[in-house]
């Protein structure tokens, strides 16, 4: 059928007035958060330099979709992965050390849960079979000493964007590092390179220098992302 003028008019003014007044129409929204992660709980007992836990679903009106997992290492806080279920796997740790986590629960819309509670986990050592090889050879310049590092992939696949983790017995301070990105967290250091390949039988260098002193004691041990190295100490 086919409108006059007048009448297309008035239809027109009755939406405007009835827009005006009841607002436009919305889709029903989903504002809901999910229930905070609860029960976080070791699920496996033999492994190596990981944490595996699992906890308890949390619930939500239109579903949870999946779960975020955080990491605190010291004032920082990284998000190390996502499941669809309620388990997940930390890999990559550093082992005798204890780990921190928390866990985040969201759904379809995007609504997050609150924080778990912080979980804290061992990360306890195992018996793989290493992959790397490290020279360590030190020295004496000036008022500095210094580490020269040298660093074989013995394993069969490439080493992707390698990290080293050692520890100082002492309280040694590192200077500067070359070859490589250094961080130092009390006796904890850390050397590495992300945007570098270590292919199967290659050897790379780098190494670190500290202010000279008599009392120095070596690392005892080196890994590469948890998994232990041979080292061989060149005097």
């Amino acid at each position: 059928m086919r409108l006059t003028k007048r009448r297309a008019l008035t239809v027109s003014l009755a939406l405007a007035l009835m827009v005006s007044i009841c607002g436009p129409v919305r889709a029903a929204s989903d504002d809901q958060r999910p229930s905070k992660p609860t029960g976080i709980r070791e699920c496996a007992t033999d492994y190596y330099g990981e944490v595996p836990m699992c906890w308890t679903p949390s619930t939500d009106d239109t579903g949870v979709t999946g779960y975020d997992i955080y990491q605190i290492a010291g004032d920082t806080i990284g998000r190390i992965g996502t499941s669809p279920i309620p388990a997940y796997t930390a890999t990559r740790l550093l082992p005798d050390l204890v780990h921190k986590f928390f866990i985040v629960a969201r759904d379809a819309a995007g609504n997050m849960s609150a924080w778990s509670d912080v979980y804290m986990a061992y990360a306890r050592p195992g018996v793989p079979v290493p992959y790397c090889h490290v020279e360590h050879a030190t020295g004496r310049s000036g008022d500095l000493a210094y580490a020269s590092i040298g660093l074989t992939n013995t394993g069969t696949t490439p080493i992707n964007g390698w990290r080293l983790f050692f520890a100082f017995p002492g309280d040694q301070r590192i200077r500067f590092a070359w070859g490589a990105h250094w961080v130092q967290d009390g006796a904890f250091v850390t050397l590495s390179d992300a945007a570098r390949t270590i292919a199967p039988a290659e050897t790379i260098s780098a190494g670190y220098a500290w202010p000279y002193s008599s009392a120095y004691s070596r690392p005892s041990w080196f890994s590469i992302d948890g998994a232990p190295c041979k080292v061989t100490y060149v005097p």
